[in-house]
């Protein structure tokens, strides 16, 4: 008996070796490759930097270099801080409007308000 269950175990397991070495081949060569992948590393972003004047109530006013992530408290830093006298709770902030002149107003000393001076 054991010569007869030897004899089925052979060509089975001949089968299974070749269904096998057959599946493999076509495994290997019709898998779908997609595209290459590419890295690509992102590139710095240049930082932009503006000029902001600073006056009022600040040990040093003045014009000061801001760059984009700067906050209002990094300028008063920069100005060396706020004076005694200064309200921390109160900061005024102007833009001017694209056609309005950056140069001085002129005041007459001899009719202007005390608040202009």
């Amino acid at each position: 008996m054991p010569r007869k269950q030897a004899q089925w175990w052979l060509p089975i397991a001949l089968f299974l070796l070749l269904a096998s070495a057959v599946g493999g081949f076509f495994l290997a060569f019709n898998i779908r490759r997609g595209p290459p992948v590419e890295i690509v590393l992102p590139t710095p972003t240049p930082v932009s930097i503006r000029q902001v004047y600073i006056e009022g109530a600040v040990a040093a006013p003045g014009i000061y270099d801001v760059r984009d992530r700067d906050r209002l408290e990094d300028l008063v830093k920069a100005a060396g801080g706020a004076t005694d006298q200064a309200d921390p709770n109160l900061f005024k902030l102007r833009i001017p409007q694209a056609n309005e002149s950056s140069s001085p107003q002129r005041v007459n000393i001899n009719t202007a308000d005390t608040w202009l001076l």
